[in-house]
C-alpha cells in the first residue's frame, strides 16, 4: 500500500470538543502540506495500512503502535501535557513538526518507514515561512482572453480560496470566494472548478453546485479601471 495521510489528534476525553478541535486547526496546513508536496510524490510503500494517526495521549500513558481494522497505523505517544499552553491559541509550526516526528520515529521502530525525508520537506516548509498554497484549476475564457485561475491557501486560522484574474499576463483582479476552518472536512468538497455559464464567471462545488457567481462584465469593469481591457 501507499502511505498517504497522516493526522495528529488528541485523546482528552475531559477537555471540551472545542479545545479538542484547536490541534486540528492548528496542525492540519502543516500535515496537508505534507501529504500533497511530500508524500504524494514520494510514493513510499508500506504494509497493512496506508494512514497514520499519531494520539497525544496523558503524561505517563504508554507508548503504543497497532494497525486497526480499517487500515490505519495509530500511534499513541505521550505528549499531551506539553501542547496544553497552546489550548487557547496555535500550535507553533516547529511543534508540530516534533510531534509528527515523535509519532513516526516510534511507528519506525515496527514498520520502515521515510522518516528523514519527511523530516527534511517539512524543515524546508518551515524555514521557507510555511506557507501552503497551491492551484486547484485555470481556464482561459475565449473572447474576453481572460485567464482565471483557483488558488488555495491553508494556514493555521482558516483555508481560503481565491479566484485571480489576469489578462496578457497582468493580474487585475483577485477575490475570496471561499473560507472555512483550515480542516479538509470543511472545505474539501467545495472545491470544485471554475468556467463560463453564460455571462457569468461560474465557481462550482465538486458536487456541481454554484459556490459562487460573479458577472463578466464585472471583470472586464475592473480590467478597464486597471488598463488592460
Amino acid at each position: 500500500m501507499i502511505l498517504k495521510s497522516i493526522y495528529l489528534y488528541i485523546e482528552a476525553p475531559d477537555w471540551p470538543r472545542r479545545e479538542r478541535y484547536f490541534v486540528t486547526k492548528s496542525t492540519r496546513y502543516i500535515l496537508n502540506y505534507l501529504e500533497r508536496a511530500i508524500l504524494k510524490p514520494l510514493k513510499f510503500n508500506v504494509d497493512g495500512f496506508n494512514r497514520i494517526v499519531i494520539n497525544l495521549t496523558p503524561t505517563g500513558s504508554s507508548e503504543l503502535v497497532s494497525t486497526n481494522s480499517e487500515r490505519v497505523l495509530c500511534v499513541d505517544i505521550p505528549f499531551l501535557d506539553r501542547i496544553k499552553k497552546y489550548r487557547d491559541g496555535v500550535i507553533p509550526p516547529d511543534v508540530t513538526k516534533e510531534l509528527i516526528l515523535l509519532g513516526l520515529r516510534l511507528a519506525d521502530s515496527y514498520h520502515t518507514l521515510p522518516v528523514e525525508k519527511i523530516e527534511h520537506g517539512l524543515s524546508s516548509f518551515i524555514e521557507q515561512g510555511a506557507l501552503n498554497t497551491w492551484q486547484l484549476g485555470k481556464k482561459i475564457i475565449p473572447g474576453i482572453k481572460v485567464e482565471l485561475s483557483l488558488v488555495c491557501e491553508l494556514n493555521s486560522k482558516c483555508f481560503k480560496l481565491d479566484l485571480l484574474s489576469r489578462k496578457d499576463g497582468i493580474l487585475f483582479d483577485r477575490r475570496t470566494v471561499l473560507e472555512t476552518d483550515p480542516d479538509e472536512v470543511a472545505f474539501a468538497y467545495k472545491c470544485g472548478d471554475v468556467g463560463l455559464v453564460g455571462d457569468n464567471i461560474v465557481i462550482t462545488q465538486k458536487s456541481g453546485s454554484v459556490l459562487s457567481k460573479i458577472p463578466v462584465s464585472e471583470l472586464l469593469e475592473e480590467a478597464t479601471k486597471q488598463d488592460i481591457a
